[in-house]
């Protein structure tokens, strides 16, 4: 056959159409592969006898363009079904690619690769439209025909394509995860964990895959859909142990002394007195410390038994004793000439306490004040000598917190990002009573920043809060972006007195907060030295923008300022019908007294009290019983948190007809609205009145040992007759109902 096309008469002996699309397709016979073209034929004829055809060689494989029958000649076409195609590996196909020219081929667990179609490195593969397509990094089962491309190209034309797909599992994600790639599989065990030496993976069906490990690579070629399960267990687990030089120098604490292979734990070091830590070392094969000089240090086990040793030196020590309530609670041996860590916290204060600071010896104070002594406060020093601390403690009521101000806030609280200059905007933080007001604007990228320049009025930043605003950070950079400085950070001059702050901690801050950059290290800290909760901030010279600010505040009140707290009993004495309220400034213990102590709760008009015998210092609490002494608490108190008394241990003033305390009337017991406006010391209220402005009753819970008012009694006879109601008014006939009869609650029937 001839590349110019011809008429020929040939012989065709069962030649199939196998595929068509519109006027091209493919005709095969036992012998070859026929490319048909420009020729519109029916898939599945099947051609028998002797036919004239119009043909060319072309790419090495006949193309005709026509097929007739020849007059005289015995030729059929009859109907066939889907041949089955001849099923080979690509890399059959590619030896002996010229034989199967035309001839429908199928290939299976092909997986397209995504550098580019290509069946094999010689072979193109051909799937544009109209020609079923395929992805790249998908694999596949691909039908088609082999035929010689352009430039003499071997091309595989893709006539169906049925994707398969690999699923890819963990017998147990907790101890490992996998990822999928085409058909790569990549297993990450979790910590102490690694794939299963004996059972890598499981194929699912079985026969569905076959499957090439390389350490935690897996490729996987599918011969239909598959689910490949990578089975993961855990390390062998070996000893960790540790030694100490010198022996006698410290200790070390292992958060585990059986670690898996992989795994990791923590060591710490402690240095006994007159040693410092300095260093790590570790022996066991393939174990490691994620650091040879911190302290703790993480360590991750080898695949052998492992042992840890912390090294120390001798150094020069000094004993700091730390003093509460006059016993030495602790002693700290501190490196000469390095600095002292004061505590903030400690053992040893009074139920009703709170540590407010450290003083020496020379200002301790046995004589309680209400003055607080920080000007005498010790809160930095070196080792230099031995030395005792005492804490100052002070009975603490209110609360202490911080707000923050963050460059996220402000974009949340923006509404109209054009914003003009000075303009000032409101933006609340999620803490009840703080506040903060400043002139917005916004930077190229959209970023909210608070102006601050100098001696412009608009431009400031005022903060209010529920207490003293002891501490301000703020996050600072220079106006536009530059790298030039900016003055202190002072008091706005629109503003005047103790109102504003009138130094900042540094000067000159600089740093970019261009498009692409951020701010790390610019945050200025600001000390106040007054006690304001309304401060007003700019910078003195200069411009500067604040992209975030955060404040610490002091709502509390403290009073009784000592060093030792009193361990003489309390003296209480009580009305004449055995009640009273007190608040003293030492814990006191009910346990094994005569008289009975109360916290209260409110209900409504009712006033629920439950029976407590730990009372912290400072609390209000409801007395029943007799004159005695009540021994001072040692140890931890009762839960007050629920406690609604208000204790005072200074006289108090209040707003009158506001609070109600104690009292008796008409012979009735309860709490009475107060018209008066001073609380005697060392007194309890309640913060509330009744709703009808008169008496709120008095009710003791079942753990009391009494219910309503049934122990109020009167001692005497004069009214044994008299009928009062529930809220304390005289009755001169009563009907149905409840009264107060001598104290007692009575039922009327």
């Amino acid at each position: 056959m001839t590349t110019t096309a011809t008429d020929y008469n040939v012989s065709l002996i069962d030649a199939q159409v196998t595929w068509v699309s519109n006027t091209i397709g493919y005709m095969e016979d036992a012998t070859a592969g026929i490319y048909i073209y420009n020729l519109e034929l029916t898939k599945n004829k099947v051609y028998n006898g002797i036919f004239k055809i119009n043909a060319r060689k072309y790419n090495g494989m006949p193309q005709i363009a026509s097929i007739t029958a020849i007059e005289g000649e015995t030729a059929t076409i009859t109907d066939g079904s889907d041949k089955a195609p001849t099923v080979m590996t690509a890399s059959v196909l590619d030896a002996d690619f010229t034989a199967n020219l035309g001839r429908q081929i199928q290939i299976n667990s092909v997986t397209v690769p995504n550098s580019g179609l290509a069946l094999t490195e010689n072979i193109n593969l051909y799937g544009s439209s109209p020609y079923t397509s395929v992805s790249n990094g998908s694999t596949y089962n691909l039908v088609g025909y082999p035929f010689i491309g352009s430039s003499s190209s071997k091309t595989f034309r893709i006539t169906s394509a049925t994707e398969l797909t690999i699923t890819a599992e963990a017998n147990d994600e907790a101890l490992g995860t996998v990822s999928i790639s085409g058909n790569v599989i990549t297993a990450t065990p979790a910590a102490g964990y690694h794939v299963s030496t004996s059972n890598p993976y499981t194929v699912n069906p079985t026969g569905s895959a076959t499957v090439v490990q390389e350490d935690n690579t897996f490729t996987v070629t599918p011969t239909e859909n598959t689910t490949i399960t990578i089975n993961f267990e855990a390390n062998p687990s070996h000893t960790l142990s540790y030694t100490v030089s010198p022996t006698e120098a410290g200790t070390v604490d292992l958060g585990a002394t059986s670690v898996k292979e992989g795994a990791a734990t923590t060591a710490t070091a402690s240095a006994n007195a007159g040693y410092k830590f300095i260093g790590w070392s570790i022996s066991g094969t393939g174990a490691s410390l994620s650091s040879e000089t911190d302290n703790p240090t993480t360590v991750t086990m080898g695949t052998a038994d492992a042992t840890i040793t912390a090294s120390f030196e001798a150094v020069e020590t000094n004993p700091i004793h730390w003093s509460v309530n006059g016993t030495v609670v602790k002693t700290d041996h501190v490196e000469a000439n390095t600095a002292i860590t004061f505590p903030t916290e400690i053992e040893g204060i009074p139920a009703g306490y709170t540590l407010k600071g450290w003083v020496v010896e020379a200002n301790k104070i046995d004589t309680p004040t209400n003055t607080d002594p920080k000007a005498n406060y010790v809160t930095s020093a070196n080792s230099t000598e031995e030395i005792t601390y005492y804490a100052v403690m002070a009975i603490t009521k209110g609360t202490q917190g911080s707000a923050s101000l963050t460059n996220d806030e402000i974009t949340s609280n923006i509404t109209n990002t054009a914003c003009t200059y000075g303009t000032e905007k409101t933006y609340n933080d999620d803490v009840e009573g703080v506040t903060w007001v400043a002139s917005v604007h916004t930077d190229a990228a959209n970023r909210p920043w608070m102006q601050m320049k100098k001696d412009d009025e608009t431009a400031y930043i005022k903060i209010t809060a529920p207490g003293t605003i002891t501490e301000i950070k703020t996050t600072i950079t220079s106006a536009n972006n530059s790298s030039g400085g900016i003055a202190d950070i002072t008091k706005h001059t629109a503003f005047s007195g103790t109102l504003c702050v009138e130094t900042a901690a540094t000067s000159n801050p600089s740093g970019s907060r261009g498009s692409s950059n951020t701010i790390s290290n610019n945050i200025i800290t600001i000390n106040p030295t007054g006690t304001e909760n309304l401060l007003f901030i700019q910078v003195s010279g200069g411009a500067a923008r604040v992209w975030s600010m955060e404040i610490t505040y002091d709502a509390s009140t403290s009073t009784n300022f000592c060093t030792t707290v009193s361990s003489e009993p309390k003296v209480i004495s009580v009305d004449s019908k055995g009640y009273t309220t007190l608040c003293a400034n030492v814990p006191l213990d009910f346990t094994n007294a005569t008289s009975k102590a109360y916290k209260a709760t409110v209900e409504g008009n009712t006033v629920k009290m439950t029976k407590v015998t730990k009372v912290p210092a400072g609390e209000g609490i409801v007395i029943k019983g007799e004159a005695e002494n009540i021994p001072v608490l040692s140890g931890d108190a009762d839960d007050m948190s629920d406690n609604e008394l208000v204790g005072v241990l200074v006289a108090t003033t209040v707003e009158a007809n506001t609070v109600s305390v104690l009292s008796t009337v008409n012979d009735v017991e309860g709490f009475y609205k107060f018209s008066g406006t001073t609380i005697p010391a060392g007194k309890a209220y309640l913060p509330v009145v009744a709703s009808d402005g008169a008496r709120m009753s008095i009710a003791f819970d079942e753990e009391s040992g009494t219910t309503g008012v049934e122990e109020f009694k009167n001692s005497g006879t004069e009214e044994l007759k008299s009928y009062y109601n529930l809220a304390g008014q005289r009755v001169a006939q009563p009907t149905k109902g409840l009264y107060i009869v001598n104290g007692k609650m009575v039922l009327v029937k």
